[in-house]
């Protein structure tokens, strides 16, 4: 049987890559910042309705509060990054490029959070830098 997390991550890879070919669609079709407000505007729905049917407490910490904050600040800041790199460059390198993100995450948590990075995974970023290498050359 397949794990849980396989199925979610597979379906947010979807999800995420026709998301990214429908912004890659209209990034030059309107200003970056009007399309940035109307996107995030639209964002809340899902996740209000997901929020209030769930019949969750809002019971948060300060702490926690605070980098919930501070992702949505990162990540406004990315998506209008993601944009006009869209504007300038194809799908076909700027979404490749975007997505070795990951090297950003892995590093960090091995870094902050101890998380151990195997071999195979140490193989996996080494041809992401690669990867990297040959999408921007």
């Amino acid at each position: 049987m397949v794990e849980s997390w396989v199925l979610y991550a597979s379906a947010s890879l979807l999800l995420f890559g026709i998301m990214n070919f429908v912004l890659k669609f209209v990034s030059d079709k309107a200003p970056v910042p009007l399309l940035t407000f109307v996107i995030y505007l639209s964002t809340i729905i899902l996740p209000l309705g997901y929020f209030v049917f769930s019949g969750t407490k809002f019971q948060i910490t300060n702490n926690v509060l605070a980098l919930t904050v501070l992702i949505g600040i990162i990540g406004s800041a990315a998506f209008i990054s993601m944009t006009y790199a869209l504007r300038a460059g194809t799908a076909s390198q700027v979404i490749p490029v975007i997505n070795l993100n990951t090297l950003v995450t892995v590093a960090l948590a091995v870094l902050i959070i101890n998380e151990k990075l195997t071999p195979k995974i140490g193989l996996g970023v080494v041809f992401a830098v690669v990867s990297l290498y040959l999408l921007t050359s």
